[in-house]
């Protein structure tokens, strides 16, 4: 049972930093371009949410 426990933690630890990673990327590419800025807002924003509600489930 510890097991499955460590590897959620796991799990969610590795979301939460190539999360971060994401976000880092978005910026840069937010400040780079402006034409498909609102394009990439909306495909964050649908991760964003998808990765919240995964979280809620696994954990």
């Amino acid at each position: 049972m510890m097991g499955l426990q460590s590897m959620k933690g796991t799990l969610i630890t590795y979301i939460q930093k190539n999360h971060r990673q994401q976000i880092s990327r978005f910026l840069k590419l937010l400040t780079s371009g402006r034409s498909r800025s609102l394009q990439l807002l909306r495909r964050i924003a649908i991760i964003t949410k998808f990765l919240l509600s995964y979280i809620k489930n696994v954990s």
